[in-house]
Formats: C-alpha cells, structure tokens, sequence
C-alpha cells in the first residue's frame, strides 16, 4: 500500500500552514511552546513528504528541510551526516513509517522514532569514518617522525602529506589549502613551498598559477627516508 496525500484543492494553503509553523518560535521563551529543534525538523521533514505538493523531488525537498532546519538551529554537525544514504538503503521501510502513522490517526511517534534511528545509524557511521582518518593520519604521521622532515612539519603540512600519499598525482592550489585549512593565502604558500623544499611534493606553473603536486613515489619515499 501507497501512502496517498492530501487533497490537491487545499495544497497552497496547506503550505503557508507548514511555513508559519516552520518560522514560528518554538523556544520555549516569553511564554511559547518548546518543541526541541530534532523533533521539530524531523516534523518538518514529515510534512512535506506527507503533503507530496511536488511531482518529482518531494523526498529531497523535504530532506533539506530538515538539514536547513537543524543547520539554522545550529546543530553544525549534521553537515557531515547523511540521512540519505540510509533512508534509500531501506526505502520500504521508510514508507511504512509514513503509511503506520497515517494510519494511526496521524500520531508521529512512527515517524519520530524511525527518523531517530537512522540519525543515530548517521552519526555512528561518521564515528566509524573519523575513527579511520584519525588511524591514516596517525599512520603518516608515524612514518614522518622517523624521518628527518618529521619535526620540521605542522599538522597541516602532514595532512597535506596524508591526502597526497592517498591520491598520488593530485593537485593542490594556495586557494585550495587555504580554504581547507582556513589559513591566508600566504601561509598557505609557505607551508606548500617547503614541502616542495623537502621534495616531498612537486611544483609548476598552469599559466600563471602555481600548482603543487603529489609524487607517485612519495609513500616509497617516506618509508626509504626512517632513521
């Protein structure tokens, strides 16, 4: 079975509803209601998938309401999740937590819960991705400190390092790290110059820009370069 939405005759004023409530104050201050910002944003999301006001591109309408809403409330971090990934992984399930609660007088204690689930499943899957790129860099980092550049390099310059063994070939720009790291442009410079110092990376031009790259042989040269 289908979830089937709303009358179509009603769809704009509908909308508005869902708006207002979007932009309405839900602090809990100067005597309005509390709703938390999850619950709200996961209500959101909600609406618009059961409101379906849209032919196409519905589910991701209102997946980046719900982004926009955590992200406005500031919950930064979830720019790194994905909820996505995992809704499209198990879509039948994700229909039935629409069609359980429409079934049930509209109560979204179906929906709430399986959206609450699968942030949880999000988050634990950007533990276990930081758990590995803390394990690679710990592991360049290893390797450095047995050369001689090891204490004349700064945690930029090694995750530099890091993306360039993972990527042989790859090309950094200045603006590139810069905006990476959130550094000027000419500490960026610097900090580029002297890997290409060391030779651990490689520099042209590409007309008037200057480009570093990173060599094929640069994890071999690490490696040969311990004490």
């Amino acid at each position: 079975m289908a979830h089937q939405p709303p009358n179509f005759n009603l769809i704009e004023q509908r909308l508005m509803s869902l708006c207002e409530f979007a932009n309405q104050d839900h602090s809990g201050q100067g005597g309005c209601d509390f709703v938390h910002p999850l619950i709200k944003a996961i209500v959101l999301h909600f609406m618009v998938g059961f409101e379906h006001p849209f032919r196409d591109g519905n589910g991701r309408t209102a997946r980046a309401l719900f982004y926009w809403f955590m992200l406005k409330s500031d919950y930064r971090l979830f720019k790194y999740i994905s909820i996505s990934k995992l809704l499209k992984e198990k879509p039948k399930d994700y229909g039935l937590s629409y069609i359980y609660t429409e079934k049930d007088d509209n109560d979204l204690t179906y929906f709430i819960y399986y959206q609450l689930d699968t942030i949880s499943k999000a988050f634990e899957e950007l533990k276990s991705y930081l758990d590995h790129k803390v394990h690679e860099f710990k592991k360049i980092s290893e390797s450095l400190e047995k050369t001689a550049w090891g204490s004349k390099l700064n945690f930029i310059q090694k995750d530099l390092i890091k993306k360039a063994v993972k990527e042989p070939g790859r090309v950094f720009t200045i603006r590139e790290v810069s905006k990476s790291y959130s550094i000027t442009d000419n500490t960026s410079r610097a900090y580029l110059n002297k890997l290409t110092e060391f030779k651990l990376f490689l520099s042209t031009k590409d007309g008037r820009k200057i480009i570093y790259i990173a060599p094929s042989d640069l994890l071999k040269k690490l490696n040969s370069a311990k004490t």
